[in-house]
């Protein structure tokens, strides 16, 4: 069995440990099988804002994260396949070829499906400020926060290293820089032309536009902008995210030790509402 040096290989900038040539070789290793696909990456837009402005109340703006990236992977399911979770945003591909679910039958409602993040996104919106923990920037800014998705349609390498799922080639490097773009609009779904001719639906009105990138070039973009979301009702018998109550339960116990030690601190807490 050979020996891969455990120096030899990074990925994304961090050194992974020695691997054997069975590992890379085969299921669950590297096939480099080149498929069709349709790529889509969901984005929180205003993550980079949010949070630098809210630096002091990092937790907070962590849990809103945390709380609005599984509302987008609780809408994820079969044909969508996730790739990865890319700090604020989702990376998800279909695959044109999948006999269980014939391709003719999914570009029908794809579109569709992926437009619903925006409505659960939406209520996820409304009942995290409902339920906010206090009133510091990062809580009372929650609104703040919108979605962007792009599409686009092209071919990669599909590949599992280890237990993760990797691919390769143009289309990962063309949506990921098209998360780069002109639209000044903070709530849209943005479709390459490839990905505009295979999913929108006719009805759609779109904006037509081009993006200019050195390394790849120019790319023609068709832009839908969602209409605005269905007015979302709390249930009466809505309780807060278990994160909140965790995060809440954990700052007030370590308030109170840090005031049990140091009594002339005081407590600073402010309850939501207060």
């Amino acid at each position: 069995m050979t020996k891969i040096p455990n120096d030899s290989l990074f990925i994304r900038g961090f050194k992974i440990p020695e691997l054997d040539s069975e590992t890379l070789r085969g299921s669950p290793g590297i096939d480099d099988t080149e498929r069709e696909a349709v790529f889509f990456i969901a984005d929180i837009s205003g993550y980079t804002k949010f949070i630098f402005a809210n630096e002091k109340e990092i937790s907070h703006s962590q849990m809103v994260i945390r709380e609005l990236i599984t509302t987008l992977m609780d809408r994820v399911a079969v044909p969508l396949n996730l790739v990865r979770i890319e700090g604020d945003a989702i990376f998800l591909y279909v695959l044109k070829d999948d006999p269980e679910h014939p391709w003719e039958k999914v570009s029908k409602t794809l579109a569709s499906d992926v437009m619903a993040f925006f409505q659960a996104f939406s209520d996820k919106l409304v009942e995290l400020m409902v339920h906010k923990v206090c009133n510091c920037n990062a809580c009372i800014n929650i609104e703040q926060l919108k979605l962007k998705v792009v599409a686009h349609s092209g071919t990669a390498a599909f590949y599992r290293l280890g237990e993760h799922q990797e691919l390769t080639g143009t289309s990962p490097i063309v949506i990921h820089r098209l998360m780069k773009n002109s639209v000044q609009a903070t709530e849209y779904m943005l479709f390459t032309e490839p990905a505009y001719r295979d999913l929108a639906p006719p009805e759609w009105e779109v904006e037509e536009g081009e993006e200019q990138y050195d390394d790849i070039g120019d790319i023609k973009t068709y832009v839908y902008y969602p209409p605005e979301p269905e007015p979302f009702v709390l249930s009466p018998d809505s309780k807060p995210p278990a994160v909140f109550i965790d995060t809440l339960r954990s700052e007030v116990s370590r308030e109170y030790c840090q005031v049990a030690q140091n009594p002339e601190l005081g407590f600073i807490s402010t309850p939501a509402g207060g």
